[in-house]
């Protein structure tokens, strides 16, 4: 979990690493544009979407309307929503036990974190931060 809010703080830019712009840029590895538009049609067709601006525009319309048409026919039983003076809101939900599979991993990190204390903690941090 810590790699993937990493990268993504990296992706987003919130986060920074001193002298990255010395390595590679990453968009020279991109494919020319006038490559990916002679790939377009086998790349759509494999995925099962339209290979031009208006039927990908159309296909996305259609399938937001089939959302909103299911979600408005499932309102009378959503017993979680409710309309508070105009503001539709959700009620809180108690989540359902843990999966096992998620006990077993936490179980595993707590056996090969050590322990510290908060004193540990602050002098690892000062020692690292000079």
């Amino acid at each position: 979990m810590v790699f993937y809010y990493l990268a993504e703080e990296l992706r987003t830019g919130d986060i920074a690493v001193i002298g990255s712009n010395e390595y590679a840029d990453w968009s020279e590895h991109l494919l020319p544009w006038d490559e990916c538009e002679q790939k377009l049609a086998a790349f759509c067709a494999e995925v099962g979407l339209p290979d031009t601006a208006a039927g990908f525009v159309d296909h996305l319309r259609h399938q937001h309307l089939d959302a909103a048409i299911a979600l408005e026919a499932g309102y009378a039983d959503n017993t979680d929503l409710f309309i508070d003076g105009g503001v539709p809101r959700l009620r809180s939900r108690r989540g359902s036990a843990a999966p096992q599979a998620v006990e077993k991993l936490f179980e595993a990190i707590q056996a090969r974190l050590p322990e510290r204390s908060l004193l540990q903690i602050v002098a690892r941090t000062a020692y690292w931060l000079g």
